[in-house]
């Protein structure tokens, strides 16, 4: 298709211009500034002739000079003086003014990333990986981390604006000028179709190749990444590439052979997503290995029982290996281990499989682990105390997973409690997850936790007690989800305080509470007299099939306090017949959402308090009839979504239904025909 004219993108506004390259340069805070630099500056950005990548790379750039002399330097620099030719030379000349000004040490990780295609999103934690395993990250004493510095350099490209994060938010990517600046810094190290030479170092193969042959001749290649493992090519070929550093083998491979052990300079192994149900003994030989991937091998059984002969390991990545039914004895040998992602206790002494205090030692780990088959421990007094989780201080995220067997269900009381007691973690946890614990009463040990984020707790059936969470500082989420025996969430409201200025919960953001059947409420016994600020930063509330929460008279949860709450989801409450009174004071919700509450006759006419209500969506109410006449009042609302609910639809048919005139001023309707 033909274009007669052409639009012609225009770069930014001088004052938009000025406004990214301050913000960049000087940060939130341009007060106190060099005069100077501001007219130095202002120079520059007239170089930059609106194109925001340049402006954001050269104000990432000068964000680190503070002197005078270095500003005019940059200014006068020949690469800003050539800014004349075309937009995208113009850019690449700021972009090369930013890479020069780069530490050594950063100049080969951003290098590096030319290896990958135009537009690919990466992992920052992969990346790292592969810098450690080519020897980019140098620690400047013993007591640094090869994983700190990777992150202290992952940080810098981003902030100099070499990365950003991709659309999804889950990965990075690099601008396709960066991408350009990148490969022609690299030239021929790195891998391109039309010109293979024996200089190359790191090839990525992109899985629309079927054939390696033309990379035979390449004798010094120290990464090898695949997007797919090639069908027609055996891995026996991979292993003459002996000088491998790393190998990412992608998915499409069945197996791993024993000629793996002639890569030993290997540092770096993906075989995620592989098919086998083994690995082949001769890996334990790799003893440079520093970062073994097996993600999502579902039918890996067992891994070396010689682990313990990979002395240089640091990250052993087993999640959604579902068929694995222990750990290998000697686990714990392996020191230098700083990334575990999961511990599976063993289902039976005939399996010689590990027990839990193979994590005694490893107090290094860092990041999330996840302990599954907590069931399996026989002798808690023993094994819980040998975890020593309470050592682990760089732990962020742990999971502690007992069992979904309908068996466990008759497992002792006491010894559960007992172990969760021995389970302490260190109090830097940010979040806990604790999945079908079988006690009464959980840990005390939970309240002193002052560094978490996020509770979850989920098929716990028997739970009835809880500690105390109110004065959890940090704590932003809180999930509970099929705590079938608990009826209140904390015994007694802290009336004892006695001081108006304590505030309970004081970051929660997020609560889901959800299949917990004999829920009543929020607190077992109510204070009187002082009035406690609550909730103060709560905005998002889901609650499903609670049908006992109590909303009218004596309503245990005080609505009232979530003035801050912009989101609602309530569905499955087959008991309530209308909506808590103490809703019409969440003045800033946004949005709310009723879905199969069978039992619920109508909305209140307080519902126009609402005034901030933007989207409201009604599902399966087959007894709500009518629409109050406070609908009128919600002149925020944009949407109204109307579904399964026959007689409310018949009332709202457009220009028909008698409820019509309360709902004619809402933008988006989408109301189920009531044939449906």
């Amino acid at each position: 298709m033909g274009v007669d004219s052409p639009y012609v993108l225009q770069g930014l506004a001088d004052n938009e211009a000025w406004d990214l390259f301050e913000k960049l340069a000087f940060g939130e805070w341009g007060g106190g500034v060099n005069p100077n630099l501001i007219k130095i500056g202002r120079e520059m950005v007239k170089k930059c002739k609106g194109v925001p990548l340049a402006i954001r790379s050269l104000g990432s750039l000068m964000r680190l000079k503070t002197k005078e002399s270095e500003w005019s330097s940059i200014l006068e620099s020949d690469l800003l003086k050539s800014f004349q030719t075309s937009e995208n030379e113009n850019v690449l000349s700021v972009l090369k003014l930013s890479y020069y000004h780069l530490p050594t040490y950063l100049r080969q990780c951003f290098t590096y990333c030319a290896m990958f295609p135009k537009d690919y999103e990466f992992d920052k934690e992969t990346l790292i990986r592969l810098w450690i395993a080519q020897g980019y990250i140098v620690c400047s004493s013993k007591d640094d981390d090869l994983e700190d510095i990777g992150d202290q350099y992952f940080n810098e490209l981003l902030c100099r604006s070499f990365f950003h994060q991709s659309e999804s938010m889950d990965g990075y990517k690099m601008h396709d000028l960066i991408h350009d600046l990148a490969q022609s810094i690299a030239k021929d190290r790195y891998f391109a179709v039309e010109n293979v030479c024996e200089g190359i170092h790191h090839v990525y193969w992109p899985s629309s190749l079927n054939e390696i042959e033309m990379l035979v001749k390449v004798k010094g290649m120290r990464t090898l990444f695949f997007e797919s493992f090639p069908k027609s090519v055996t891995l026996k070929k991979v292993s003459n590439f002996q000088r491998l550093r790393a190998l990412h083998l992608g998915w499409n491979i069945k197996g791993v052979p024993n000629s793996i052990a002639r890569l030993k300079y290997l540092r770096y192994l993906d075989i995620s997503r592989c098919k086998m149900e083994t690995l082949p003994k001769s890996i334990n030989n790799l003893q440079n290995l520093q970062t073994l991937i097996l993600s999502y091998c579902r039918r890996l059984r067992e891994l070396p029982r010689d682990i313990e002969k990979l002395i240089s390991l640091r990250c052993l990545m087993i999640n959604g290996c579902e068929s694995l039914r222990c750990m290998p004895i000697g686990l714990g040998k392996l020191t230098c281990l700083r990334q575990l992602s999961d511990f599976v206790v063993a289902w039976d002494e005939g399996s010689k499989g590990a027990m839990l205090n193979e994590l005694n030692s490893l107090n290094q780990l860092k990041g999330r682990i996840v302990l599954h088959d907590l069931i399996n421990v026989e002798n808690v007094e023993i094994e819980s105390n040998q975890v020593n989780l309470r050592e682990k201080k760089h732990l962020q995220y742990l999971v502690l997973r007992w069992s979904f067997s309908f068996l466990y269900e008759e497992t002792g009381v006491e010894k559960n409690e007992l172990f969760l007691e021995k389970l302490e973690p260190h109090p830097n946890l940010q979040s806990l997850v604790v999945e079908s614990f079988m006690g009464v009463r959980f840990s005390s040990w939970l309240s002193s936790i002052t560094n978490l984020v996020e509770i979850k707790l989920f098929h716990c059936k028997k739970l009835k007690q809880l500690p105390p969470l109110h004065q959890l500082p940090s704590l932003k989420t809180l999930c509970l989800e099929e705590l079938v025996s608990l009826e209140y969430i904390s015994d007694e409201e802290p009336s004892f305080l006695a001081s108006p200025s304590i505030t309970l919960f004081p970051s929660l953001q997020e609560i889901e509470l959800n299949d917990c059947y004999n829920l009543r409420g929020w607190w077992r016994k109510k204070r009187s007299g002082v009035e406690l600020a609550q909730f103060p930063c709560l905005s998002k509330m889901q609650i499903r099939d609670c049908p006992k929460l109590i909303v009218d008279d004596g309503e245990v949860i005080e609505w009232g306090s979530f003035r801050s709450l912009q989101s609602l989801s309530i569905g499955f409450l087959s008991e309530w017949t209308s909506l808590p009174k103490g809703l019409q004071f969440a003045t800033n919700l946004q949005e709310l959402t009723i879905d199969y509450c069978s039992s619920l006759t109508a909305l209140p006419d307080w519902i126009g308090n609402l005034t901030s209500l933007q989207r409201l969506e009604i599902s399966y109410c087959p007894d709500l009839r009518s629409l109050p006449e406070g609908m009128h009042l919600l002149t925020s609302l944009q949407k109204l979504k109307i579904t399964g609910c026959r007689e409310l639809s018949a009332r709202c048919m457009k220009e028909k239904g008698v409820d019509w005139p309360k709902i004619a001023h809402i933008p988006n309707l989408e109301i189920q025909p009531p044939g449906f």
